[in-house]
């Protein structure tokens, strides 16, 4: 082997250490950067009606505590609700954005669904990360499913809704025949779930447009 060959050698055996190296960096740098976290507790469902006259007492309901339980502050929080109807509560009012949430700060989340769709419906949290500048590569959406928070709600009413007295703890997984419940308009789902097949790509869609709009 010439000296010339050996430098090549060499040349080669550098270009490779130095490309792993930086490629360990920068994939180090992306692994350990800080994020938010979302951990939904204290979950609590509602459904009742007050009597045959009231025909419509409170929805299915389910409410919840949503703590940043990451190490990054998250900017300009939002919930979509996809077959509920989600909102979102800061300092105890309904608000539709949460300017910045630092780690360990907790949000309310209370979303409106159909039974039936229970399994299937989900809340996104979208928010932004730092640097915010960054809008499009800032932008950051996290899965909630209901039946994560709490299991679907049972129907509980008082006394004079049923023929006849039942027991507190012999409630009914739905309303007798004559409540005529629903869902209120303007708490109807305004992103309805996936119908198409295969589900999952169509759930993919959903998540990925509701994120882009994290940034606007």
């Amino acid at each position: 082997m010439s000296w010339d060959d050996v430098l090549a050698s060499a040349g080669i055996a550098t270009a490779l250490a130095t490309s792993f190296s930086l490629l360990t960096a920068l994939w180090w740098r992306r692994a350990d950067r800080k994020e938010a976290d979302w951990i939904p507790f204290s979950g609590r469902t509602e459904w009742y009606a007050d009597s045959r006259k009231a025909r419509q007492g409170s929805p299915p309901t389910v409410a919840c505590r949503l703590a940043n339980a990451g190490d990054a502050t998250a900017f300009r929080v939002r919930v979509h609700g996809i077959g509920c109807y989600a909102t979102m509560l800061v300092d105890g009012s309904i608000a539709k954005l949460s300017p910045a949430v630092h780690p360990g700060v907790e949000l309310g989340l209370t979303a409106y669904a159909d039974p039936s769709d229970w399994g299937e419906a989900f809340v996104i949290a979208t928010w932004v990360a730092s640097p915010t500048r960054r809008k499009v590569r800032s932008r950051r959406a996290q899965v909630l499913n209901l039946r994560d928070i709490s299991p679907p709600p049972r129907f509980q009413a008082t006394d004079d809704v049923y023929d006849e007295p039942i027991d507190d703890k012999e409630r009914q997984p739905d309303p007798p025949p004559q409540i005529d419940w629903y869902i209120p308009k303007q708490l109807a789902t305004t992103t309805p779930l996936p119908t198409r097949w295969p589900r999952w790509f169509w759930r993919h869609r959903i998540i990925r447009d509701t994120r882009r709009t994290a940034a606007r």
